[in-house]
């Protein structure tokens, strides 16, 4: 297994690592505390974008988690999994960065492909 991401939230209370294993990257959320899993998600086959293909970044209160894998970003419920909202676009190929705006109300998204505000 190999690590391409590990993300604390900023209230400490989750832990979210994206992991490499047989070619297939997952997201896993952990319980910060206790360190047991609460989800996985299989997020894409690994291709040319070593880390770039994946990446998460969690909202300034913790409520959020953002992911972009291959043409897809998502914004998740860190707690349960769930997607509160999801997009489709070839942009996001090569997403290398994410972040919230310090009131949680933007994301930002850098790509191979262009930039986000």
């Amino acid at each position: 297994m190999e690590y391409i991401q590990i993300k604390n939230s900023p209230d400490n209370k989750y832990l979210a690592v994206v992991s490499s294993r047989n070619r297939i990257n997952i997201l896993e959320v952990l319980d910060a505390t206790t360190g047991s899993t609460l989800w996985t998600k299989r997020l894409s086959l690994r291709t040319t974008f070593r880390f770039g293909t994946n990446c998460v970044a969690f909202s300034p209160d913790g409520s959020l988690l953002a992911v972009a894998a291959d043409r897809v970003l998502s914004v998740l419920d860190p707690e349960e999994g769930s997607v509160l909202w999801r997009e489709v676009d070839s942009d996001y190929v090569g997403a290398c960065s994410l972040a919230f705006s310090q009131d949680g109300r933007y994301l930002a998204v850098a790509s191979e492909n262009s930039d986000y505000g």
